[in-house]
């Protein structure tokens, strides 16, 4: 079986590896101050996406084993769903540790999260080569719903904002997919975060968001515009 497994299927699991490590950091009790765990868990995160970026690139250069899609689709789930929902638990529980029903408010979101995660990630494949992704890639909702939570946000609309986040995974609304480009500026964008995480207001995290909202609220107008215009 280890003979199926190709340099960019090593990527994806190393892209698992990362969402498993960043779950690890936020359950052990390590004695590392909250802020460094939450730091160091969405660090993580981010490495997995750069490695999601990576593994299609080298798919692309170097070809792909018959497991490939399978691998990155597993590893997409540790590092894109699983990882984010349970860094937006432990940011907010304690918001409402005294209020039953606001933690299970905080839950059912996090549930749906995850469940949206599970339909985008598992027709990812099916679809991917049409023209367009139908629903919000889990890259971008992960990068988004991470650096509103984590840099901006509040309890009282982080709820909606990750409903939102979910609903758009799987509604059918066509979102451009990205160029060479701007996949090389996300990722710039994605490093310069990790780098200068301790300035607050910092430019690569809010070029970084801005770059994700104009993609959600533009990207859907532009690429019906194009269809129109190549019919």
């Amino acid at each position: 079986m280890i003979k199926l497994i190709r340099l960019a299927d090593i990527i994806s699991i190393m892209n698992a590896s990362f969402g498993f490590l960043a779950v690890l950091v936020l359950l052990l009790d390590s004695g590392l101050a909250f802020e460094l765990q939450i730091r160091l868990a969405v660090s993580f995160i981010f490495l997995g996406l750069l490695a999601d970026g990576l593994d299609g690139i080298i798919a692309r250069k170097k070809g792909k084993s018959d497991l490939g899609e399978y691998i990155e689709s597993m590893a997409d789930m540790s590092s894109m769903i699983i990882a984010p929902a349970m860094v937006v638990l432990s940011l907010y529980q304690g918001d409402v540790a005294d209020s039953l029903v606001f933690l299970l408010i905080l839950l059912c979101i996090i549930l749906f999260y995850v469940i949206c995660g599970i339909i985008r990630l598992a027709a990812f494949h099916p679809l991917k080569y049409q023209k367009a992704f139908l629903g919000l890639p889990a890259s971008a909702a992960t990068l988004t719903l991470l650096i509103v939570a984590v840099f901006y946000g509040s309890y009282f609309y982080i709820l909606p904002i990750m409903f939102i986040i979910s609903l758009l995974m799987i509604l059918p609304i066509p979102f451009p997919k990205p160029s060479r480009k701007m996949n090389e500026i996300t990722a710039v964008l994605i490093i310069l975060s990790l780098l200068l995480w301790d300035m607050f207001f910092s430019i690569a995290p809010i070029m970084l968001l801005l770059c994700l909202l104009l993609y959600i609220f533009l990207g859907p107008l532009l690429q019906q515009k194009k269809h129109k215009e190549s019919q």
